[in-house]
């Protein structure tokens, strides 16, 4: 594979400098193999790493990376910068593909299921019902969030992302994944108890 571009190696029509990376990409968007293939190796590990990481094993999380790729390269041709990296654009779309695969897994787990749950008593049906009421005062509070809050607090509580790791996703500074995630916590804290008090009372540096 030959070598490309140092790490700042020609400007923009206004000046800007484009780096190695958007000099790959925007071959890779005129199909040359070798750009493809560089920023495969790139990102193949540290996207399997993400994935592992959702999914909880390694064997998924590598046939997961492999569908992950080729959405991006069938997609390249559309990728715009808009001020995000291209890392964040691929590891968005591991998300989704992640979340392809959880809402397949759920659909076969509920096709395995019995159809009558004859012994089911009525004290857990009446638990079952406050829990579901509970889900949807939680769902209505998420619904009152930004956007950027929610997608924060998925990846941290849900997917037990880092700060770090959940920035990398967002293409957002771990800096700034903490102050999303104080003022989302806060905003929950404040419109109700629905939430666990543990994750209510995280700290802005946890």
């Amino acid at each position: 594979m030959t070598a490309y571009a140092p790490a700042l190696v020609r400007q923009t029509p206004a000046g800007v400098p484009r780096t190695a990376t958007e000099l790959l990409v925007e071959r890779a968007q005129h199909r040359d193999a070798d750009a493809v293939g560089e920023l495969y190796a790139q990102n193949r590990e540290a996207v399997t790493r993400y994935l592992s990481r959702l999914v909880g094993n390694r064997d998924d999380a590598d046939d997961l990376a492999a569908e992950t790729f080729l959405r991006v390269f069938q997609a390249i041709e559309h990728f715009r910068p808009r001020g995000r990296p291209f890392s964040s654009w691929v590891y968005r779309i591991a998300h989704n593909v992640a979340m392809d695969h959880f809402r397949a897994t759920n659909r076969a787990q509920k096709l395995d299921q019995p159809l009558h749950r004859g012994e089911t008593s009525s004290a857990s049906a009446e638990d079952e019902a406050l829990e579901a009421i509970a889900h949807r005062k939680l769902l209505a509070q998420f619904d009152d969030l930004s956007r950027a809050q929610r997608e924060v607090l998925v990846l941290v509580f849900v997917h037990a992302l880092s700060n770090r790791e959940t920035g990398r996703v967002l293409g957002k500074s771990e800096g700034s994944v903490k102050a999303i995630r104080y003022r989302a916590l806060m905003a929950l804290k404040r419109n109700a108890a629905a939430i666990p008090a543990a994750a209510a009372k995280a700290s802005y540096y946890g």
